[in-house]
């Protein structure tokens, strides 16, 4: 059995609209794929990674995932969340509040 990879582009920057680079991002969710035609199979997935000097960081989920992205910055902004549905590769910004 080969599941393929989806790739999740995932930029954060902050209320000015400057990237945020050492961002921490923690992606949990469920899982949905069909096994065999009539043999589906649920299950949960995790993964993580921290943004680079651009605000930039790249995550790997499986296709169909229903994910909740959690984005952590340095110290003096908030930590935020976001929920999304991920099928193909896809790329997002997710904008911090203010502090």
């Amino acid at each position: 059995l080969t599941l393929h990879n989806v790739f999740l582009h995932v930029t954060v920057l902050d209320p000015s609209g400057n990237p945020v680079p050492n961002t921490s991002l923690f992606a949990t969710g469920s899982v949905s794929i069909d096994l065999f035609s009539g043999g589906p199979a649920t299950g949960s997935m995790s993964t993580s990674g921290t943004t680079d000097a651009s605000g930039a960081a790249q995550l790997s989920l499986l296709p169909g995932a229903s994910i909740t992205i959690t984005a952590s910055p340095p110290p003096g902004l908030p930590q935020t969340s976001v929920t999304i549905s991920v099928a193909t590769d896809a790329t997002i910004t997710i904008q911090l509040g203010g502090p």
